[in-house]
């Protein structure tokens, strides 16, 4: 067989398995949550009518990663908006989440012997862009693990249950 022919089936070859793989940089498991809050105190025009007030809307994800990975978060995206990650490493485990509100069952997540568990907060921020990817119908979260850039979506947020305000 000619070499310049055996050259270009192995090239193929592996540009084919290669482009097939995954990717997952490290990551094991990553939840997604949301709070959605009303205000305590109704405000009302001058006639006492109730003058609607947007709900307080509060994203948390849980990270699950091994205990050598180096990540950190730049920024994550709903709704084309972006948004500030308060990146925390849970020292307390296991981490009980909250009660998801389909449920009613407590949500605890316990990261498997070796990983660690971080817990991201998501604040609105001034920063303009646009998100790496328009394809989510979630939360994309962007950032880098051991210097290699990630993006990550996140499609399915689990509602919490919230007590009523008093």
């Amino acid at each position: 067989m000619n070499p310049l022919k055996t050259l270009v089936i192995v090239a193929f070859l592996f540009c084919s398995i290669t482009s097939c793989s995954q990717v997952n940089y490290g990551i094991k498991k990553v939840n997604g949550y949301t709070e959605i809050r009303q205000r305590g105190t109704l405000q009302v025009d001058d006639f006492g009518n109730p003058v609607h007030t947007e709900p307080i809307i509060i994203h948390t994800i849980y990270v699950e990663a091994p205990s050598n990975s180096k990540i950190e978060w730049n920024l994550a995206w709903w709704h084309g908006k972006a948004y500030a990650v308060a990146a925390t490493l849970s020292s307390s485990l296991p981490m009980e989440v909250g009660i998801g509100k389909v449920s009613g069952q407590k949500i605890i997540l316990k990261p498997e012997n070796g990983n660690k568990l971080w817990k991201l907060e998501l604040m609105p921020t001034n920063k303009k862009g646009n998100p790496p990817s328009k394809k989510s119908k979630g939360i994309i979260l962007e950032g880098k693990i051991n210097s290699k850039k990630i993006v990550r979506s996140i499609d399915q947020l689990t509602e919490l249950s919230v007590p009523d305000a008093v």
